[in-house]
């Protein structure tokens, strides 16, 4: 049984459901052309000592996130896709269901745009899902009991048409969202990259 919320977001949690869904809203063909966060937690908290102990030219990080939030792929169709892992738990998808957001607070946060770069432009080509045999330590959502419905899904992979894939998971109580590359690896984003896209006024890169 589907279970809408008043957001237009739905909880679900058996990958024939989560296949459904996108069969429903389609998102295989189309490219992505931005991607969005519900809210600003994208913030290096550490970004004073970064500039004292790393070498910028060349320091990487990992092109990947945690969050609370949701993450909105904008696709080249005009319409937009929300996905979000409640954690250990359910999977929460939107279909033109992004709101915009207010500017953050200020400090040193970095748009999703640039922190998954690698993918912006990609065609979404493929659904793949990953499976544990884990029992599910949250299987209820906004007082939905799910359990009943639970076959192992633990990622949603998008597969993009250069055979990377933007993998969205749970981990505890965050989503997490990253782009890898075909053997499953993460892709690297240059660290100058994200503090060259600072929000913070008072940081200028040289």
């Amino acid at each position: 049984m589907r279970h809408i919320l008043p957001n237009n977001r739905t909880p679900m949690i058996a990958s024939a459901d989560i296949l459904d869904y996108f069969n429903s809203h389609p998102i295989i063909g189309r490219a992505i052309t931005d991607i969005l966060p519900s809210e600003y937690d994208y913030r290096i908290g550490n970004f004073d000592d970064l500039l004292d102990e790393m070498d910028m030219d060349i320091a990487v990080t990992d092109s990947s996130i945690v969050t609370d939030g949701f993450v909105c792929l904008q696709l080249d169709d005009g319409h937009s896709v929300e996905i979000n892992f409640s954690g250990e738990g359910p999977a929460v998808l939107g279909y033109d269901s992004y709101e915009p957001i207010e500017s953050p607070m200020p400090g040193y946060y970095y748009r999703l745009s640039t922190m998954f770069a690698g993918c912006l432009g990609k065609r979404i080509v493929g659904i793949a899902f990953g499976f544990t045999d884990k029992a599910m330590q949250f299987p209820c959502y906004c007082g939905i009991d799910m359990s009943a419905d639970y076959d192992g899904v633990c990622a949603i992979r998008l597969v993009l048409d250069d055979n990377s894939i933007l993998e969205f998971s749970g981990w505890i109580d965050y989503s997490t969202c990253a782009l890898l590359k075909p053997d499953g690896e993460p892709y690297d984003i240059k660290m100058k990259d994200l503090l060259a896209d600072m929000t913070d006024e008072d940081y200028r890169t040289t």
